[in-house]
């Protein structure tokens, strides 16, 4: 699953839902967002239920990179 942003996790969590009814023998639940803003904290990440995050370094955020199960991708190259 994949977004540009995650504010709130409100829309992706919707998404990750959706999809999932179709696919509900799937092994793992991946989410990637090359821009999230986080304005709320990270708790967007549990309400999003993913198994596992790629999130674009396009900001920075203290902490992060203490939550399992993100990876951070440099978008610098890409960008």
């Amino acid at each position: 699953f994949s977004d540009d942003m995650i504010e709130t996790g409100g829309t992706a969590e919707k998404d990750i839902k959706f999809v999932s009814s179709y696919y509900p023998n799937a092994l793992i639940k991946v989410f990637v967002a090359t821009h999230p803003v986080f304005s709320k904290g990270f708790g967007a990440l549990k309400k999003i239920g993913a198994d596992y995050y790629c999130v674009g370094n396009t900001l920075d955020w203290d902490g992060i990179k203490d939550i399992p199960n993100v990876e951070i991708i440099d978008m610098y190259q890409t960008i």
